[in-house]
């Protein structure tokens, strides 16, 4: 495997970590009912796009620039594969706009993540197309740690409302 795929892997990794982080370091208050709503359009748009995109020219693509110095192009094939996912999370003010943009991030990131390792050619995948789904929530081991770390170094940054003034 070529010196760019290895490090297309480990950038993905710790992409996910670092936005793990920032998700921690992000204001995580939602509206239920839009955060509901964009689940919701996310399945279905992401449904769409595994009918609709054509898997066989994207799976030609991804097995070529696997493990070559172009492994880079996978980042671009995870984003089109996983479009239905990150736009309506981009898109729907279901959160601060910082937090939707690194929730999308994290779905690119992992997204990327499964494609670099399922079309690796050191990598015997027992299905040809990654499992963008199953992914999304492995890359969760990944964030889990960065977004706690994040979370503490945001509460260790508020200014403590129980000290008073006085002597």
């Amino acid at each position: 495997m070529d010196f760019a795929a290895h490090c297309v892997e480990i950038a993905s990794v710790l992409f996910v970590a670092y936005v793990g982080y920032a998700l921690g370091h992000a204001d995580l208050r939602i509206r239920p009912t839009l955060t509901a709503v964009t689940a919701v359009v996310a399945v279905i748009l992401h449904g769409i796009g595994k009918l609709a995109l054509p898997h066989e020219g994207i799976e030609r693509i991804a097995r070529a620039v696997a493990g070559s110095p172009q492994s880079p192009i996978l980042v671009t094939v995870a984003l089109v594969e996983t479009a239905g996912i990150w736009i309506p999370i981009l898109v729907i003010r279901w959160a601060a706009r910082r937090t939707r943009i690194w929730a999308a991030a994290y779905i690119v990131g992992a997204a990327t993540v499964a494609a670099s390792t399922n079309y690796a050619p050191s990598f015997d995948a027992p299905l040809p197309h990654p499992e963008y789904e199953a992914w999304l929530v492995l890359a969760l081991v990944i964030a889990t740690v960065p977004f706690a770390v994040g979370r503490i170094a945001k509460r260790r940054q508020r200014p403590d409302s129980r000290k008073t003034s006085g002597p």
